[in-house]
């Protein structure tokens, strides 16, 4: 079963999500935080990184560098789930080599295809 982490501050979304990825067959870890899923990483290592950038802690764009210097986390897909999808931030986020992106607001339907996508 593919394990996909799910980054997410806003704990009534990072429900939904959790429930719908579960329901698709997938193994879901999901963290409130940035701290909180660097936290987890240490103990299991995911197929697949759905990530919020704006949260209170630890901005996405941080965890993704921190992602990107370690050698054994750096080929982790990382999917975006943001409401910063566009411009500047979107271009920052593909340096950084992020697979896809997911704009808020999303249908769960749309984002169950891109994690199909990535795991297929």
């Amino acid at each position: 079963m593919p394990r996909v982490t799910l980054v997410e501050d806003d704990p009534t979304l990072r429900a939904a999500l959790q429930f719908k990825l579960e329901r698709a067959g997938y193994d879901v870890t999901a963290a409130g935080s940035g701290r909180e899923f660097l936290a987890r990483l240490q103990l299991r290592k995911p197929d697949l990184i759905l990530l919020d950038l704006m949260m209170p802690d630890m901005s996405g764009l941080q965890v993704l560098d921190y992602l990107r210097s370690d050698p054994a986390l750096s080929s982790i897909p990382v999917v975006v789930v943001t409401a910063w999808g566009q411009g500047a931030m979107r271009a920052r986020c593909t340096e950084l080599g992020v697979v896809g992106f997911v704009t808020k607001p999303f249908s769960l339907r749309e984002l169950a295809k891109r994690v199909e996508e990535h795991l297929a």
